[in-house]
């Protein structure tokens, strides 16, 4: 239990996304006006001004296992990600805290990090929009654009905290990582479910961007590490 306060005190730009989020979902759930309310949909946005939906969209679900599955996945890379982000920030390029200015430096981890989040779940909505926006009867719901770029950037920044990092325990993160964007591209190609693949693919290249302008010297790290690992290979 201590561990679990200290994870969500050192991680409050997450906490406070986790808990509104469900609440949200959780009062959607009970009331359809709510959901409505917030649901995107891209005619709306594109031809009645509902540009709040955008944003709105990210906090509330479809159902169950929908809001569970997105929580979990959450809560397994959000927390740490924004402690990896506020460690980082605090570092000089040569890996020692900075002196007199770590006030400044965790505020502007903590930004950095819901800065990855609002960056992936505006992107990945926004290409849902251009695609669908003549389409009245298309509505689009859930915080997984937004997720798939924190996990992303949590692969780019593992190298940088000496972590190796295993999806399932099985998979390399940059492996994950490449297998993610290039699936969710022919999932979106295909379309034989409802699931919003487009936002998915768009959401993790947010992540993959935006890691890289927010954290260049860390993020290089994992581009040496790719370097590191096909080099391997080919000997």
């Amino acid at each position: 239990m201590e561990q679990l306060l200290l994870k969500v005190v050192h991680s409050p730009v997450a906490a406070l996304i986790f808990l509104v989020t469900i609440a949200t979902s959780l009062a959607a759930f009970q009331n359809q006006w709510i959901k409505e309310k917030l649901i995107l949909r891209p005619y709306a946005f594109a031809h009645r001004k509902q540009f709040f939906t955008i944003i709105t969209s990210g906090l509330i679900h479809a159902d169950w296992m929908h809001l569970g599955m997105n929580m979990l996945t959450f809560w397994w890379f959000a927390f740490n990600l924004e402690g990896y982000f506020v460690y980082l920030q605090c570092l000089t390029p040569d890996g020692v805290p900075e002196e007199g200015v770590q006030t400044f430096n965790q505020v502007l981890g903590h930004s950095k990090f819901f800065l990855i989040y609002f960056a992936s779940l505006v992107i990945s909505d926004f290409t849902t929009i251009l695609k669908y926006k003549d389409i009245p009867g298309y509505a689009s719901l859930g915080a997984s654009g937004a997720i798939s770029g924190l996990v992303i950037s949590t692969v780019v920044l593992a190298p940088a905290m000496h972590h190796d990092l295993y999806i399932m325990g099985i998979l390399p993160g940059w492996a994950f990582a490449i297998l993610y964007i290039v699936s969710s591209y022919i999932s979106a190609k295909r379309r034989l479910d409802n699931v919003g693949h487009e936002a998915h693919m768009w959401g993790a290249i947010a992540g993959l961007v935006f890691t890289f302008i927010l954290m260049p010297h860390q993020s290089w790290v994992f581009v040496e590490m790719l370097q590191d690992t096909f080099y391997g290979w080919m000997k």
